[in-house]
């Protein structure tokens, strides 16, 4: 569960710091800005809007979907966003000592980059341990308790040692469980 609220608040985080990039006129100071939104449209500004509102779209489409419904992807694309925002989190603060003041984004960068270290630590920690804080709720719930995500094997073991006991609800799970296996 802390996995999916230290997720929304980075996704959180970026779209602040979007906000300050895009009140600092990012495109117009920071070369590397200016280059991406150059590929995209010869007006930089729109091309640095879509490239963010492309950004944040995928943000947000991450967090509600694979993130808080615990696909097998969320680990995968929760460490894109960690190696994302800890280039953010680096890059922006050395510009600014390179210019040798504030630069836009010097507010918002290292809150980007202290929750994408804490994500990493999150994410480290759930693959060394034999709990499964990233599995979903519904598939720990059909186990009987917090266990590793289920095999088709382990799935039918579970089907069959409660068609036993036909009972309305196991008749139900093992009438879907059947049709998927």
């Amino acid at each position: 569960m802390r996995f999916q609220l230290t997720f929304g608040a980075l996704i959180l985080a970026q779209v602040l710091h979007s906000i300050e990039e895009y009140f600092g006129h990012l495109w117009e100071s920071f070369p590397p800005a200016r280059f991406l939104t150059g590929l995209v449209s010869s007006n930089l500004e729109r091309g640095f809007v879509l490239l963010n509102v492309l950004l944040l779209a995928f943000g947000l489409w991450c967090f509600l979907w694979p993130v808080r419904r615990g696909w097998p992807v969320a680990v995968s694309l929760a460490w894109f966003w960690v190696a994302i925002e800890i280039i953010n989190g680096i890059v922006h603060p050395l510009w600014s000592l390179c210019e040798g003041g504030y630069t836009p984004v010097s507010l918002t960068a290292p809150i980007l980059l202290l929750l994408a270290v804490y994500l990493a630590h999150q994410l480290r920690r759930a693959a060394h341990e034999p709990s499964t804080a990233l599995t979903s709720r519904s598939t720990r719930t059909l186990l009987g308790g917090a266990a590793r995500r289920p095999s088709s094997r382990r799935l039918a073991w579970f089907v069959r040692r409660n068609d036993t006991q036909e009972t309305g609800m196991n008749i139900y799970v093992s009438r879907i469980a059947s049709t998927f296996l």
